[in-house]
């Protein structure tokens, strides 16, 4: 499979590809009367953007949290990475992270979200995921789910720069730039 070179996102007016401009502002300010919170809103048609808006604190120079979709994107660029076989479901998260794993924690159980870890040990590994090898899990590795967004930030550090596979035409498409693949924070 060969991949196509990205190519920045194309802005048309709404007119242009037959959407009224009026409608997707009617859109906008419905979302924001109903009390639905929105942060952002893109709307494309044929693979041009017609329409973006953001609400505060949000804005759209600034990289957005995309909470569970980027734990979408971050398995399948760690799945394209095993393909290669550049990476292996049974590697130690350790080596991902560049320190000791004194409980076996795998690839495969950040995939999972099977660390171990119960959600109160979740909530106080904060942004740095080198502390899920840190803290010492209340369940073997493996062997107990719990929501955990830390997994993924673990993964995103080897799916991210220097590897680059967070950011092939493969898992992004059109338009990806390093603003979308960094750290928290960062």
């Amino acid at each position: 499979m060969s991949a196509t070179p990205s190519r920045p996102l194309v802005r048309r007016a709404p007119e242009e590809v037959g959407i009224p401009s009026a409608a997707l502002h009617a859109l906008a300010a419905r979302l924001q009367d109903e009390g639905l919170d929105p942060h952002a809103l893109l709307v494309a048609r044929a693979g041009d953007v017609v329409f973006e808006t953001a609400w505060a604190p949000y804005a759209l120079d600034r990289p957005a949290l995309v909470y569970s979709a980027s734990k979408t994107y971050t398995s399948l660029a760690i799945g394209f990475l095993a393909d290669e076989g550049r990476l292996g479901l049974d590697d130690s998260a350790g080596d991902l992270l560049g320190e000791p794993n004194p409980h076996g924690i795998t690839v495969r159980h950040l995939l999972t979200m099977n660390t171990g870890h119960d959600s109160a040990q979740i909530d106080t590994v904060g942004d740095d995921p080198r502390n899920l090898l840190r803290i010492a899990p209340a369940h073997e590795p493996g062997t107990f789910f719990a929501y955990n967004s830390p997994a993924t930030h673990a993964l995103a550090a080897r799916s991210s720069p220097p590897s680059r596979a967070s950011r092939s035409p493969r898992t992004c498409g059109r338009g990806c730039s390093t603003r979308w693949a960094s750290a928290t924070g960062g």
